[in-house]
């Protein structure tokens, strides 16, 4: 018998985050200190699989570390493709901002190139956020 349970958004949080990330969110809106959980309930979207989220006016992402930016201070978000050994394929997202340095964040494996050109779309025409995929992708590929 195998149980499954659902973990919290605080759950699955790196442990050692980007305290200036924490900060901005708790100052910004300080219902979410208490109840991280709040963001998940009330995201206007939401990628599991990519652990990335819009949260009223501020883009989430929760992979690798915490990072909380105001969507009007992102100057570009870049999805970049690598091949290392075997041509194994890597994938890393690069969040360009006004007023810091990039941050980069390293996705999954298993991440399939055509979910990141929705999340491109998705990030460019639902939000006005300055994303593009710098590889170009086979739309003929499976």
């Amino acid at each position: 018998y195998t149980r499954t349970y659902t973990l919290s958004l605080h759950d699955a949080l790196p442990i050692c985050g980007n305290k200036e990330s924490y900060e901005r969110l708790f100052v910004a809106y300080p219902e979410t200190e208490r109840d991280l959980d709040i963001i998940l309930r009330e995201a206007t979207f939401s990628d599991e699989q990519l652990n990335i989220l819009i949260y009223k006016d501020m883009f989430i992402s929760y992979r690798t570390v915490f990072i909380v930016e105001y969507i009007a201070d992102i100057q570009s978000i870049e999805i970049n493709k690598t091949t290392g050994k075997n041509n194994r394929k890597f994938y890393h997202m690069r969040i360009n901002t006004y007023h810091s340095k990039a941050q980069v964040v390293n996705f999954n494996k298993r991440v399939v190139e055509k979910h990141l050109k929705k999340l491109v779309d998705t990030l460019r025409f639902d939000y006005g956020i300055p994303a593009r995929l710098t590889f170009y992708i086979d739309e003929g590929e499976r």
